[in-house]
């Protein structure tokens, strides 16, 4: 799924590619976006631990969720999430997810 910096017509969340997340954070700041990429992990079970949605070019968004175990499902696979955008100088930018779906895999061709 190629998702770029455009809205949707019925007011739902703006659909926004990890890449201009990652450059512009203030410009997303308090807005409720949906984008897709790869779930990583970094420092798992340490205090540092958390969680990111990566694009191939590896520009990343951090993902904020209570429930970690329900990320930690999705580490290594496509997804699809939307949430609020917020920016912290100690936290850098992130999700706070509202929903994460997984991406279908693509059929192989026979």
């Amino acid at each position: 799924m190629l998702l770029v910096g455009c809205g949707t017509d019925e007011g739902g969340p703006l659909a926004v590619a990890v890449r201009y997340l990652a450059a512009a954070p203030e410009a997303y700041e308090g807005k409720e976006i949906i984008t897709s990429g790869v779930v990583r992990v970094f420092y798992p079970g340490g205090a540092d631990e958390h969680y990111v949605v990566e694009d191939p070019q590896r520009h990343r968004v951090g993902l904020a969720l209570d429930d970690t175990a329900r990320l930690a499902e999705f580490v290594g696979r496509s997804v699809t999430v939307s949430g609020v955008v917020h920016f912290r100088e100690d936290r850098g930018i992130f999700l706070d997810v509202r929903q994460l779906e997984p991406q279908p895999s693509p059929t192989p061709i026979r």
